[in-house]
Order: C-alpha cells, then structure tokens, then sequence
C-alpha cells in the first residue's frame, strides 16, 4: 500500500457527491491577534497595516505581509509585538537570516520582551546554539502566551547539552506553575520523548491527561511510549479511554484494533467490527478500515473490503465502480510484488490515463519494459506531471538489461516527448543511479541544484546524492538547514536523521531527530523504518525487529525495508528468516549497488547456516 491511506484515495468520490457550495467571502475574522497593552501607541494609518499583514499572515501570504508590517514599524518603531510578527514573516518565508535580524533590532529596545526573546531563543535552539536559547527563552516562561513555546523549547535546548536531570527538573517545575495547562505538559512530554526519556516521557503524557482527560495529543503520546517500550495491549487500552469523548470516530477505532493486533489479542476484532458498524456505507470511514487492515498486514480483509466499498459507489453512482479504487486495488498488488494481479485488476480501465503510471510499473515488473514505455508515452497527455513521467520512465528502463539500450531509449523518450532540461537531467540521473553510477548521478543533480538552491526536491535529492557518493558531512549540512527552516517537517527530519544513522554517525543526534519525525507520523513505513535501523545500529535488535516488522507489513515489497529486517533477523540469529527477506529483496527489483550487497548476504547466510 502507498504511504497515503485509502482515505485519501476515496476523498475526491466523496467530495463530488457533495452538494456544491457558494464561495464564502473573505473576512478578518477569527483572524484578529490584538497586540498586548505594551505594545505601544499605534495611530490609525499604523493600524492598518498591522490589521493587513496579520490577515496576510494568518492566511499563508507571509510575503504579503512583510511590507504592511514594516511600514506599520515607521510607525512604532519600539513596538516588541510588531518585530515579532515582522519575524514570523521572514520565518515563514525562509528567510531566517531577515528573521534574526528583525530580533535583534526589537531586543536592542526591549531586551526581555517574552515575545521577542521566545522567538529569538528558537531561532537559536533551531541553529543549535543551546546556550544562548536556554539564556532568552527564559524571559517567556511567565508568559501565558509564550510558555508553550519557551518551556518546551528550553527543555530541548538543555537535553541537547546532555544536562538531562535539568531538563527533567524543569520540565516538572513548569508543570507544577502551570497545573492547568495540559498542552504544555503534552508539549513537554513530546520533547522527552524526542530524546528518549521514555519512562519521564509517559509520566508527563499521563499528567496531561489527568489534567484533561479528553485531549488527544496526550492521548496518542501516552500510546506511542507504551508502543515502543513493547507494551502495545496497555497502549490500546490506554488510547480507548478517549472513546468516552470522541465515541463515534472510526478512525480511533481501527487504530485500538491495530494496536490490539500487534499485541495478538483476540479484541482487536471486536473494535474492528465496531469500527465498520460505525462506519456503515461511508465511502471515507470504510477506507480508513481497509488502510488499517493492509497496513497491519491482513491484506485478504482490507482488499476484500475495498471490493465492498466499489460496489457500494457503483450501486450510488448507478454505473461502473470509481477508477480511483480500482486503482488504489491494482497498486496494492503491485507494491506486494503481484504485477499479473495488479494488471488482470486493471484490464477493464487500461486506456485510462488516470492509471497510467500503476499499469506501466506493473508492466515493468512483468518483465514488459517495452510495454510500460509505451503506456508512459500515451500518459504525457494526462494527469501526471512531466517530472512523474520522467522519473518513472528512468525506473522502468532500469529493468532494461542492457546498460546502453536502456540509456538509449531513455534519450529518446525524453526527447521525442519534448521534456524540458530539468526533468531530462532529472531523470538521467535517476538512470545512473539505479544503475550503480552514483558519482554521474551527484553531478547531474548538483548542476540542477546549482541553478535552483532553493527547490526543496532537489536539496533533498542532492543530499541524498551526496550521502551515497560517502560526502556525509555535506548531506548532513544541507539536511540540517533544511530541518532549521521546518523543524516539524517529519519527511526533512527523518531524511537527516537516516542518512546520520545509515553512515553510523551522530546516532545520538540522529535518534533525536528520528524519534521527533516518529512522533509525527509513526504510522507511515519510511520513518518507522528509520526508526527501526537506528535502533539495528545501536545494537537494540529487539526494538529493531518490531519497527522493521511493522515497516514490511505496510510495505512488504521495499526491498530497502526488506533489507533491514534481514540484517536485523541475522544479528539475531534467525538465518531463515534473514534469508527470506534477503530473497524476497532480490525479487523486488532494487538498485544495482543494493542488488549485489543483497547477494552477497544471501550467499553468506546460506553459508552460514
């Protein structure tokens, strides 16, 4: 199954049932922050400003923002409040740089304005300067509003330094000043768990939820502790008491059923069935089951209930069923290494080009190279971008087993379909890659990147290029600006965080940043594969053969993940098992290097044993 649920699959046959509705005028409300008594006098010109970039702001326009808030500044020129907002604008521009310079002119005037040392202080914890944040984010520890922020954000900073106790001791004292604010101790609790404080970590989560037993980050805390200290069953039971709050989401039930599976407890059915009954005909709820089923490995039930789900909206549309699940059906086989179920799944819509791309990999995987060319070629037309269509054309001639006939045909098609330059050297470096050719590949991105620095694809792509072509430090460099700019972008945080653990370097930074992107998708199989290797290089097999475990059942076809769990099988001892991952690995069309290592530990483990 794909890392995006089924629910996102059916969303769009739900939202063209729905009944269209007038477009809703613009309006400031709800979007009005007021700035506190100190800020200052503002007179009317200068308020208006203030009133627009706010409302720039708070709507995704922070570019629109910025010159509304620096002339509001001529204004009130010693306003903490106005450099704050100033300063998130940058922020969210990127632009840290023009951030940090906007603090320092406002903490010149006000040099312990909670606001402005807040912000300040997680700029400089984001930058790893640890000293200087513990130093400003102490000013907004007495301030309601910036406590959440400042609190959390100083106990990171002193676990960064290892000063672990302090950190702890704090995080108890700002619980014990601030004894209605469940959000905080939610929030502490997350950075505890970041640094793997796991027993401090669950005594804060279930802290929050004494405080207030309804909220759901508390909640879903106290659950992934207890799931990763090995005790899935107290952590279903844990998650089920939301269910005297939120009594009809099904969603919670199929996540207490899966974590009752895990634990081999017979109740996992019993919510499982409550979640369908609760579920009904909703195309949407049902979805979320099936996910859950497929993703926890019992593929006959959530494929069978997807067969379900088509007949229920071919009965409502009064024609054939949806393309989209019937796509969503053939890519399920696909990723399970079922390419002629995944094509007889697809026979009847095979000139779709909404399934264009899953019909032409599972042509690929057929051995039909040619065939999936030809699909891919048709698909130009369609709804896929020309980046998609190239880098799939690139995966698909890397089954070709002639080097020059793939690179051939791979000019041509670029060429004869008229891709631009990005996506041609894009693409011929995707080739080199799957092909072994690793230093081609870096060059050919890193002119890529050179022109465009500021792409997100293509700094990831180039650091990752780096990092195969053994240039670590620099990866780690680009990926550590990148988590500065979104440090709660789980997909930036797991990338440095792997690349760190799969070189065996900084794991104890690498842990932090991969236990922080767990915290915010621990369901989706690349980071609870990080996870999982990260714990294979520190030598804690156990815990590593559970996240692998998991990881293969919602992936069971990624021979990188299957590659893990065979390592990790072997350091245990469990030849067999080793051997069939491996195996199973070889069989999913990897990468030429990942290929001839794959090889290797066959031979090895056969020996072996």
């Amino acid at each position: 199954m794909s890392r995006a649920t089924l629910l996102l699959v059916v969303s769009s046959l739900v939202a063209c049932a729905a009944q269209p509705m007038a477009p809703r005028p613009a309006t400031l409300d709800g979007y009005m922050i007021v700035p506190p008594a100190d800020a200052g006098h503002l007179d009317p010109a200068g308020v208006t400003h203030v009133m627009r970039g706010l409302y720039f702001l708070e709507n995704g326009h922070p570019a629109a923002a910025i010159p509304h808030f620096r002339v509001a500044l001529l204004y009130d020129a010693s306003s903490g409040y106005l450099h704050q907002k100033l300063a998130e604008a940058w922020v969210s521009e990127g632009r840290l740089d023009r951030a940090r310079g906007v603090l320092e002119q406002g903490l010149s005037r006000s040099p312990t304005d909670p606001y402005l040392t807040t912000m300040a202080g997680e700029l400089a914890r984001r930058n790893k300067r640890f000293s200087e944040a513990v130093a400003l984010l102490e000013y907004g520890l007495d301030e309601q509003h910036t406590v959440l922020v400042a609190g959390s954000g100083l106990a990171d900073a002193l676990a960064w330094q290892k000063k672990t106790a302090e950190a702890e001791g704090r995080v108890v004292d700002l619980m014990n000043a601030n004894p209605a604010r469940e959000d905080l101790a939610a929030q502490l609790g997350g950075v505890l768990e970041d640094h793997g404080r796991l027993g401090t970590a669950l005594a804060t989560y279930q802290r929050a939820r004494a405080q207030k037993p309804s909220s759901r980050d508390a909640a879903f805390g106290e659950m992934r502790v207890l799931e990763l200290m090995g005790r899935p069953a107290e952590a279903a039971a844990s998650l089920a008491r939301l269910f005297a709050y939120e009594p009809d989401d099904v969603a919670l039930y199929v996540q207490v059923a899966r974590l009752y599976r895990r634990a081999g407890s017979p109740s996992a059915e019993a919510y499982r069935a409550e979640a369908l009954r609760l579920a009904g005909s909703d195309l949407a709820a049902l979805g979320i089951v099936a996910s859950g089923d497929i993703a926890e490995g019992d593929v006959a039930a959530g494929l069978a209930l997807v067969e379900e789900m088509r007949r229920i909206a071919a009965a409502d549309m009064g024609g054939p069923p949806p393309i989209q699940l019937t796509a969503f059906l053939a890519e399920a086989h696909r990723e399970r290494g079922e390419p002629t179920k995944c094509l007889a799944e697809l026979q009847a819509v095979a000139d779709s080009p909404d399934v264009a791309r899953t019909r032409a990999g599972c042509l690929a995987d057929a051995g039909r190279v040619a065939d999936a060319l030809t699909v891919l070629a048709r698909a130009v037309t369609g709804p896929a971008s020309p980046r998609e269509l190239a880098l799939d054309a690139a995966r698909v001639l890397a089954l070709e087993p002639d080097e020059a006939v793939a690179r051939r045909k791979l000019e041509a098609f670029l060429k004869i379909r008229g891709f631009g330059p990005y996506e041609r050297s894009l693409a011929t470096a995707t080739l080199a890659q799957h092909l072994g050719h690793e230093a081609e590949a870096m060059a050919l991105i890193g002119a890529l990147h050179a022109v465009d620095a500021t792409n997100s694809d293509l700094r990831m792509r180039h650091a990752d290029a780096l990092a195969r072509n053994g240039r670590i430090e620099e990866a780690v460099t680009i990926l550590r600006a990148m988590v500065e700019e979104q440090p709660e972008d789980p997909t930036r945080l797991n990338a440095l965080g792997f690349t760190l653990a799969d070189a065996a370097t900084s794991l104890d930074e690498a842990e932090v940043h991969l236990r922080h992107a767990y915290r915010l998708g621990s369901e989706e199989s690349f980071i609870v594969d990080s996870l999982g290797w990260l714990a294979y290089q520190k030598k804690s097999y156990e815990l590593a053969e559970r996240l692998l475990v998991r990881a293969s059942r919602a992936s069971p076809n990624d021979p990188e993940i299957l590659l893990h769990l065979g390592e990790t099988y072997r350091a245990r001892g469990k030849r067999e098992e080793a051997l069939a991952c491996f195996v199973k690995a070889l069989n999913a069309h990897p990468a030429r290097p990942m290929k001839a290592r794959l090889e290797q530990l066959v031979q090895a483990t056969r020996v072996s044993s």
